[in-house]
């Protein structure tokens, strides 16, 4: 799986960081690993809110404000292009 490697249905930091870094991967042109933990790190404390793990609703939430943040307009067919082409691109 993409995100939940252990199948526990939650994503747990460590998915969360290694999935992030990823993604960073495909979007940034000037990608650099040092600045990808500390950028995955600040993701996760946002997308977590406070939790060990994100559940549906913060996983979800996590993927809508990553299209939302990347794409010039708010329809759901940009937003669904964008995030099929991470999701390729991973």
């Amino acid at each position: 799986m993409l995100y939940d490697a252990d199948g526990n249905g939650t994503i747990d930091h460590g998915e969360y960081v290694h999935t992030n870094k990823l993604v960073q991967r495909c979007l940034l042109d000037d990608f650099d690993e040092s600045r990808a933990d500390e950028t995955a790190e600040a993701d996760w404390d946002v997308d977590s809110r406070g939790h060990d793990h994100l559940d549906y609703a913060r996983f979800t939430q996590s993927w809508f404000q990553l299209a939302d943040l990347w794409t010039e307009g708010i329809s759901a067919d940009q937003y669904a292009r964008f995030l099929e082409s991470v999701i390729e691109c991973i």
